[in-house]
Protein backbone atom coordinates (compact mmCIF):
# COMPACT_ATOMS: atom_id res chain seq x y z
CA UNK A 1 0.00 0.00 0.00
CA UNK A 2 1.43 3.34 -1.05
CA UNK A 3 2.04 5.95 1.58
CA UNK A 4 0.45 9.31 1.13
CA UNK A 5 2.07 12.66 1.89
CA UNK A 6 0.07 15.84 1.76
CA UNK A 7 1.22 18.76 -0.35
CA UNK A 8 1.35 20.85 2.82
CA UNK A 9 4.06 18.61 4.29
CA UNK A 10 6.13 18.87 1.12
CA UNK A 11 5.86 22.65 1.17
CA UNK A 12 6.99 22.78 4.79
CA UNK A 13 10.01 20.64 4.00
CA UNK A 14 10.87 22.87 1.06
CA UNK A 15 10.69 25.97 3.24
CA UNK A 16 12.86 24.29 5.88
CA UNK A 17 15.47 23.33 3.27
CA UNK A 18 15.52 26.87 1.89
CA UNK A 19 15.87 28.27 5.38
CA UNK A 20 18.77 25.92 6.11
CA UNK A 21 20.55 26.91 2.89
CA UNK A 22 19.95 30.55 3.73
CA UNK A 23 21.48 30.10 7.16
CA UNK A 24 24.50 28.40 5.58
CA UNK A 25 24.96 31.26 3.11
CA UNK A 26 24.65 33.88 5.85
CA UNK A 27 27.02 31.94 8.09
CA UNK A 28 29.60 31.61 5.31
CA UNK A 29 29.30 35.31 4.53
CA UNK A 30 29.75 36.32 8.17
CA UNK A 31 32.74 33.98 8.50
CA UNK A 32 34.31 35.49 5.37
CA UNK A 33 33.78 39.01 6.74
CA UNK A 34 35.26 37.98 10.09
CA UNK A 35 38.36 36.44 8.48
CA UNK A 36 38.83 39.43 6.18
CA UNK A 37 38.49 41.85 9.11
CA UNK A 38 40.99 39.86 11.17
CA UNK A 39 43.48 39.90 8.29
CA UNK A 40 43.02 43.66 7.88
CA UNK A 41 43.66 44.13 11.59
CA UNK A 42 46.86 42.06 11.55
CA UNK A 43 48.29 42.71 8.07
CA UNK A 44 48.36 45.67 5.70
CA UNK A 45 49.81 45.97 2.22
CA UNK A 46 52.03 48.82 1.03
CA UNK A 47 53.94 49.74 -2.12
CA UNK A 48 57.49 51.08 -1.94
CA UNK A 49 57.93 54.51 -3.51
CA UNK A 50 61.44 55.82 -4.11
CA UNK A 51 64.95 54.46 -3.73
CA UNK A 52 65.80 55.09 -0.06
CA UNK A 53 65.71 51.37 0.85
CA UNK A 54 67.78 50.04 -2.06
CA UNK A 55 69.18 47.46 -2.47
CA UNK A 56 66.90 45.73 0.07
CA UNK A 57 63.69 47.11 -1.46
CA UNK A 58 63.20 48.79 -4.81
CA UNK A 59 60.76 51.37 -6.10
CA UNK A 60 57.51 49.58 -6.96
CA UNK A 61 58.06 46.59 -4.66
CA UNK A 62 54.99 45.50 -2.69
CA UNK A 63 55.27 44.57 0.97
CA UNK A 64 53.02 43.20 3.69
CA UNK A 65 53.36 44.80 7.11
CA UNK A 66 52.65 42.69 10.18
CA UNK A 67 50.72 44.89 12.63
CA UNK A 68 50.33 42.12 15.22
CA UNK A 69 53.93 41.56 16.37
CA UNK A 70 54.68 45.00 17.83
CA UNK A 71 51.23 45.33 19.35
CA UNK A 72 51.11 42.02 21.18
CA UNK A 73 54.42 40.12 21.06
CA UNK A 74 57.50 42.33 21.23
CA UNK A 75 59.00 45.76 20.60
CA UNK A 76 60.93 46.66 17.42
CA UNK A 77 64.47 45.30 17.25
CA UNK A 78 67.57 46.55 15.51
CA UNK A 79 67.54 45.50 11.88
CA UNK A 80 63.75 45.36 11.59
CA UNK A 81 62.19 47.12 8.61
CA UNK A 82 59.32 49.18 10.01
CA UNK A 83 56.44 50.89 8.26
CA UNK A 84 55.35 54.09 9.99
CA UNK A 85 53.46 57.34 9.63
CA UNK A 86 55.79 59.94 8.16
CA UNK A 87 56.44 62.55 10.91
CA UNK A 88 56.20 65.42 8.41
CA UNK A 89 53.34 63.97 6.34
CA UNK A 90 50.98 61.95 8.57
CA UNK A 91 48.85 60.99 5.56
CA UNK A 92 51.84 59.17 4.06
CA UNK A 93 53.62 56.01 5.19
CA UNK A 94 57.38 55.40 5.05
CA UNK A 95 59.63 52.39 5.55
CA UNK A 96 63.08 52.46 7.19
CA UNK A 97 65.40 50.19 9.14
CA UNK A 98 65.66 50.29 12.93
CA UNK A 99 69.24 51.15 13.92
CA UNK A 100 69.03 52.42 17.49
CA UNK A 101 66.57 51.34 20.20
CA UNK A 102 65.67 53.11 23.47
CA UNK A 103 68.59 53.60 25.84
CA UNK A 104 71.34 53.12 23.26
CA UNK A 105 73.89 55.73 22.24
CA UNK A 106 73.84 56.23 18.47
CA UNK A 107 76.58 57.90 16.48
CA UNK A 108 77.58 58.10 12.83
CA UNK A 109 81.21 58.77 11.93
CA UNK A 110 82.12 59.16 8.28
CA UNK A 111 79.05 57.13 7.35
CA UNK A 112 79.73 54.27 9.78
CA UNK A 113 76.98 53.72 12.35
CA UNK A 114 78.03 53.06 15.94
CA UNK A 115 75.89 51.68 18.77
CA UNK A 116 77.30 52.27 22.26
CA UNK A 117 80.65 53.02 20.59
CA UNK A 118 80.69 49.70 18.69
CA UNK A 119 80.68 49.72 14.88
CA UNK A 120 77.49 48.23 13.45
CA UNK A 121 77.84 45.52 10.81
CA UNK A 122 75.42 46.40 8.01
CA UNK A 123 75.71 43.94 5.07
CA UNK A 124 72.60 45.43 3.44
CA UNK A 125 74.35 48.73 2.54
CA UNK A 126 75.88 49.02 -0.91
CA UNK A 127 76.87 52.70 -1.02
CA UNK A 128 77.68 54.05 2.48
CA UNK A 129 77.38 57.78 3.08
CA UNK A 130 80.16 59.92 4.53
CA UNK A 131 78.15 62.01 6.99
CA UNK A 132 78.41 62.44 10.75
CA UNK A 133 75.69 62.49 13.39
CA UNK A 134 75.52 62.38 17.19
CA UNK A 135 76.41 60.88 19.53
CA UNK A 136 72.99 60.93 21.16
CA UNK A 137 71.01 58.60 23.46
CA UNK A 138 67.73 57.23 22.10
CA UNK A 139 64.91 58.36 24.45
CA UNK A 140 62.28 55.96 25.86
CA UNK A 141 59.57 55.10 23.35
CA UNK A 142 61.68 56.36 20.43
CA UNK A 143 63.78 54.74 17.71
CA UNK A 144 66.60 55.82 15.39
CA UNK A 145 65.80 54.67 11.85
CA UNK A 146 67.74 54.94 8.61
CA UNK A 147 67.24 54.06 4.96
CA UNK A 148 69.61 51.48 3.49
CA UNK A 149 70.47 53.83 0.63
CA UNK A 150 72.04 56.28 3.08
CA UNK A 151 72.98 59.04 0.64
CA UNK A 152 69.39 59.26 -0.67
CA UNK A 153 67.25 58.75 2.42
CA UNK A 154 65.25 61.22 4.49
CA UNK A 155 65.35 59.62 7.94
CA UNK A 156 66.24 60.14 11.63
CA UNK A 157 69.37 62.05 10.68
CA UNK A 158 67.07 64.75 9.34
CA UNK A 159 63.85 64.66 11.36
CA UNK A 160 64.99 62.98 14.58
CA UNK A 161 63.62 60.08 16.60
CA UNK A 162 60.73 57.94 15.41
CA UNK A 163 57.99 57.70 18.03
CA UNK A 164 56.76 54.21 18.84
CA UNK A 165 53.21 55.54 18.44
CA UNK A 166 53.80 56.21 14.74
CA UNK A 167 54.91 52.67 13.90
CA UNK A 168 52.31 50.78 11.87
CA UNK A 169 54.01 47.41 11.66
CA UNK A 170 56.97 45.25 10.72
CA UNK A 171 57.69 44.54 7.06
CA UNK A 172 57.11 40.83 6.77
CA UNK A 173 56.85 39.78 3.13
CA UNK A 174 58.09 41.51 -0.02
CA UNK A 175 56.92 40.93 -3.58
CA UNK A 176 59.38 41.87 -6.25
CA UNK A 177 58.13 43.02 -9.66
CA UNK A 178 58.66 39.41 -10.78
CA UNK A 179 55.56 38.57 -8.68
CA UNK A 180 57.51 36.16 -6.46
CA UNK A 181 56.99 36.55 -2.73
CA UNK A 182 59.90 36.39 -0.27
CA UNK A 183 59.97 36.44 3.51
CA UNK A 184 61.94 39.35 4.91
CA UNK A 185 64.36 37.67 7.30
CA UNK A 186 66.74 39.81 9.39
CA UNK A 187 65.79 42.83 7.34
CA UNK A 188 66.21 41.51 3.81
CA UNK A 189 64.65 38.85 1.66
CA UNK A 190 67.41 36.27 1.43
CA UNK A 191 71.17 36.77 0.95
CA UNK A 192 71.16 35.38 -2.60
CA UNK A 193 68.48 37.84 -3.70
CA UNK A 194 70.34 40.70 -2.03
CA UNK A 195 73.61 39.80 -3.72
CA UNK A 196 71.87 39.66 -7.09
CA UNK A 197 70.51 43.15 -6.50
CA UNK A 198 73.93 44.46 -5.53
CA UNK A 199 75.18 43.50 -8.98
CA UNK A 200 72.35 45.15 -10.89
CA UNK A 201 71.45 48.32 -8.94
CA UNK A 202 72.32 51.53 -10.83
CA UNK A 203 75.38 53.30 -9.49
CA UNK A 204 73.70 56.73 -9.72
CA UNK A 205 70.39 57.20 -7.91
CA UNK A 206 68.45 60.43 -8.14
CA UNK A 207 65.16 59.80 -6.36
CA UNK A 208 64.25 59.35 -2.73
CA UNK A 209 61.00 59.64 -0.74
Amino acid sequence: MEGRVSSGTLAERGVSACAARGRQVVGSFLLTVLIFSAIRIMVQSFRVVGSSMEPSLHDGDSILADKYTYRWLRLPRRGDLVVFENPHAPDRSSIKRVIGIPGETVEIRDGQAYINDHALDEPYIMLPASDNWGPSIVPPGRYFVLGDNRSYSNDSRTWGWLSEQRIIGKAWIARWPSNSWDLIVRGYAGRAELQARLLTIPRAVTRHP
